[in-house]
């Protein structure tokens, strides 16, 4: 099928397809080109869509004919490439036509990204190693902490009533039952304790995990593609708008208030963005090492409630954003768990 395919693995973390294909190979698409080219052609005497394929030819030219030919022919083998050299490969790939003439092989060079072979230390031991560490670490809510809350409750309760200059009330059974079902006070501060204490321990658990993932991405070599960079980055900046117009701002006007261009942003921004598409990587890594994969009801039920906020999104594309977030919340509890 092929003639001299050369594969070519380089040092930035891409591969370079070099090769020909039979002409016969682009003959194959030479009919569905001519259609899709005429079209919307209209000429005098034939209906549009119906146009000889001679008078095409002479319209739009044997090379444009054959180029789109190419094109077809190389879109229908790249994946089988890669397939059958087992290329991982990521993004949009580059292509050069090195030989293009009717009758005659064509001839390419591709180059793409491809996911980097990451060098990934033992992270399991890396993990039991920050659980004994957290284990020592207790977690407890003081009553001061307690008093505290109370006393901020109380005071935005006097604001919101209109009473922002007056003390805040003595706390009694009548009062805390207007903050919702409680018993009284004793069962109101049980249960501000119990509050405050699972969202500590929602934050120690959320400092482990990144702890260790920080830990494992640290002794972790890796050469991280471009592609994946700029991916990161322009997550990043688009939450930066976001952010930006949340607080009622014009981007432009922010941008020039803190002088600075979005190239400038990136530029910054670059070390996290490689940061975390280093730890993307890790994690779709160690997923794959210990099969690790969210079950296809996950996918579904967390995709509905996203379409169902966001109902022109297209569903393939939250349901792979979906996927990856899943897997990668079950890594890292599977780490938080490497006892």
């Amino acid at each position: 099928m092929y003639t001299s395919l050369k594969v070519t693995k380089n040092d930035n973390s891409t591969v370079t397809i070099e090769g020909e294909l039979p002409y016969d190979e682009l003959s194959k698409h030479r009919a569905r080109v001519i259609v899709d080219l005429g079209r919307d052609v209209e000429l005098p005497g034939f209906r549009k869509g119906h146009v000889p394929e001679k008078l095409l030819v002479e319209r739009f030219g044997e090379e444009t004919v054959i180029q789109e030919m190419a094109e077809r022919a190389l879109s229908e083998h790249y994946p089988k490439m890669l397939l059958h050299h087992e290329i991982d490969a990521i993004g949009r790939p580059t292509i050069s036509i090195t030989k293009l003439a009717p009758g005659n092989p064509f001839g390419f060079k591709i180059e793409t990204a491809v996911l980097p072979k990451l060098s990934i230390p033992d992270y399991k031991t890396i993990a039991k190693k920050h659980i004994e560490k957290n284990k020592k670490e207790e977690i407890v809510v003081t009553d001061e902490e307690v008093t505290k809350f109370i006393e901020t409750a109380l005071r935005e309760k006097n604001e919101r009533a209109g009473k922002k200059d007056e003390p805040i009330p003595e706390l009694t059974d009548e009062i805390v039952k207007e903050f919702g079902a409680f018993k009284d006070v004793d069962d109101f501060k049980a249960k501000i304790r119990e509050g405050l204490l699972y969202d500590k321990k929602l934050k120690a658990r959320d400092a482990l995990r990144m702890s260790i993932l920080e830990d494992i991405t640290k002794n972790t070599k890796a050469v991280i593609p471009d592609i994946l960079v700029e991916s990161e980055l322009s997550k990043m900046y688009a939450q930066f708008e976001n952010d930006i117009q949340r607080f009622g701002l014009k981007l432009d006007e922010y941008m020039a208030q803190i002088k600075k261009t979005p190239e400038d942003l990136r530029k910054e921004w670059r070390p996290d963005a490689e940061k975390s598409a280093k730890q993307q990587l890790i994690l779709h890594d160690i997923s794959v090492a210990e099969k690790i994969e969210p079950t296809d009801e996950e996918i579904k039920k967390e995709t509905e409630h996203i379409l169902s906020h966001h109902k022109d999104t297209k569903r393939e594309n939250v349901e792979a954003y979906v996927a990856t977030v899943l897997a990668n919340q079950k890594v890292l509890e599977f780490l938080e768990k490497s006892e």
